[in-house]
């Protein structure tokens, strides 16, 4: 999409990207927030 009154161009981007990898064997505490059909979501402990 283009604005030629103030020079702004705006264009879709998709990327892909790790957030969180952990490592083999690492066992992780976390609290069950919420489960659905696609997602079990939940809140890592440290």
């Amino acid at each position: 999409m283009q604005d030629c009154r103030i020079g702004f161009v705006t264009f879709p981007v998709k990327y892909q990207c790790v957030v969180f990898r952990p490592f083999k064997g690492e066992i992780l505490e976390a609290v069950v927030t919420m489960v659905n059909k696609a997602a079990v979501f939940y809140l890592l402990l440290s």
